[in-house]
C-alpha cells in the first residue's frame, strides 16, 4: 500500500529551488538534491515545498477560521493544526470529548468544548473531504515527474563533463 503525501507541513527550513534554473557547482547541485531527498524521505509534498499554490492551503487556512482559537492548544509536543487533527480525528471521532486531551501525532492538544463539538459534528471533515484535493494531487504528479526528468538531466550532464 502506498503511503500517503503530506500536503500539511514542511520540515526543511527553507524552501526548495527549482532544479532547472540552478548553474551552480557540483557542491550547490548536491546539497539542494539533499533538501529534495530530505522532504521525500518525510514524505512531504514537493509542490508544497517548491512554494507552489494548493487548494489544500486554502482550506486549510479556511478551517482554523471555523474554530475558537487559530490553533489547538498543545499540552505536550509540536505545535499541530486543525487541519492535522480534523484529518487524525477522522470522518467519526466518537472518542472527542470536550476539555479532554487528544494524542495528534507527538503532540497531545486539548479540546474547548465549542472545538470538540464541532468536530464531532463531521462538519470539518466533509469541509475538507477528499482529502487531498485532486488538483494538488495532480499537481504532485506534474512536479514530481519533472524532478526526476530534471535529475536524470543533472545526472547525464554530470557524467558527460567528468568523461569529457
Amino acid at each position: 500500500m502506498a503511503e500517503e503525501i503530506n500536503y500539511l507541513s514542511s520540515q526543511i527550513s527553507e524552501s526548495l529551488e527549482p532544479l532547472n534554473v540552478l548553474e551552480k557547482s557540483v557542491h550547490q547541485v548536491l546539497a539542494e538534491l539533499q533538501k529534495y531527498i530530505s522532504v521525500l524521505e518525510h514524505k512531504e509534498s514537493l509542490s508544497l515545498n517548491l512554494g507552489m499554490p494548493l487548494r489544500g492551503s486554502i482550506l486549510c487556512d479556511q478551517l482554523s477560521k471555523l474554530f475558537s482559537v487559530p490553533r489547538p492548544s498543545i499540552v505536550d509536543g509540536p505545535e499541530v493544526t486543525w487541519s492535522k487533527v480534523v484529518l487524525t480525528l477522522g470522518p467519526s471521532p466518537e472518542h472527542c470529548h470536550p476539555n479532554s486531551i487528544c494524542k495528534i501525532d507527538d503532540s497531545s492538544i486539548r479540546l474547548a468544548e465549542e472545538d470538540c463539538l464541532l468536530i464531532v459534528s463531521g462538519r470539518p471533515w466533509r469541509f475538507l473531504s477528499p482529502w487531498p484535493d485532486r488538483k494538488d494531487r495532480e499537481l504532485e504528479l506534474a512536479v514530481t515527474s519533472t524532478t526526476l526528468d530534471l535529475v536524470t538531466g543533472l545526472e547525464k550532464d554530470m557524467v558527460s563533463g567528468i568523461v569529457s
